[in-house]
């Protein structure tokens, strides 16, 4: 009499390199999605905050000269007395006097620039803010300027500021109702330009 085996033997375990090369394929496809993605989320993380830190930036420097008569032409005015002296202002009024409480926290600056420019390295290492007045407009154009922002970030702050399609052109002259303009800075840097405030 013949016996059958009542439990065969298993198939064979483990994975064939095709499979295991199937598996590689699916996870590098994954992984290149997911960096896509999330270096672009990265992006428009940036260039929110780069608007985002402009328009407070502005806000606080209008505060200022409803306060006390006319622009600081460094930063550190905004949140140190001592620096609010008639050559730290635009009017070459000295804003001591009259300074009772900081416009906005402290934030990182350069001491070395003109115009005591501030440091924006969360948006990226090397971008710079400064404040500058320019002729136009209705007489005065009062902007800051973040300098040294890489274009993918520039581009999408600036339809963010103008609330415009980011595939549109960028704008390199107001006009309109545009606040924020861009302007070459080599060949990968775009200089940022939001216009706050226009004074006769």
């Amino acid at each position: 009499m013949q016996h059958r085996n009542r439990f065969p033997l298993p198939a064979q375990a483990g994975f064939t390199l095709i499979e295991m090369l199937v598996v590689v394929v699916v996870m590098g496809i994954l992984a290149a999605v997911l960096l896509n993605k999330f270096s672009g989320s990265t992006v428009s993380t940036r260039a929110t905050g780069l608007v985002t830190t402009m328009q407070l930036t502005a806000g606080a420097l209008d505060r200022y000269k409803a306060e006390l008569g006319c622009y600081p032409n460094r930063f550190d005015a905004l949140w140190d007395r001592t620096k609010a002296s008639a050559a730290d202002t635009f009017c070459g009024l000295d804003h001591r006097p009259g300074w009772m409480e900081a416009f906005m926290k402290p934030q990182q600056v350069s001491a070395d620039a003109p115009n005591n420019t501030m440091l924006l390295d969360d948006v990226q290492r090397g971008v710079t803010l400064a404040i500058a007045r320019q002729a136009g407009g209705l007489g005065t154009r009062w902007v800051l300027t973040a300098a040294n922002v890489p274009n993918d970030i520039a581009t999408l702050a600036i339809a963010k500021c103008n609330a415009t399609d980011p595939n549109a052109a960028m704008p390199v002259a107001f006009n309109g109702n545009l606040k924020c303009i861009g302007t070459a800075n080599g060949a990968e840097l775009t200089n940022v330009t939001m216009m706050f405030t226009e004074t006769r």
